[in-house]
């Protein structure tokens, strides 16, 4: 149902900026520090953090994995000290 996904999607948003708190991480590795291999687990809620203006992108950096440049994500600043 609809409001089990919702419950989900915000449980997922407050792994993640528990994650992040004070770093600076790819999702790939937000991905691993959460134990898991699936990077759809947290892709998509990354995303949507980022439309709602949560976190930020804070530059690049070179994914041994993929052999390319990926995004580093933090939490921004107005809102590092609210309460999720």
């Amino acid at each position: 149902t609809k409001v089990k996904e919702d419950k989900i999607q915000e449980k997922r948003y407050n792994l993640i900026l528990n994650v992040l708190d004070n770093n600076e991480l790819t999702a790939r590795e937000i991905c691993r520090k959460l134990h898991k291999t699936d990077m759809n687990f947290v892709r998509p809620r990354i995303s949507e953090l980022l439309r709602n203006n949560v976190i930020e992108e804070a530059g690049t950096k070179f994914d041994k994995t993929t052999n390319r440049n990926v995004h580093i994500f933090r939490i921004r600043k107005s809102v590092l000290y609210r309460t999720f």
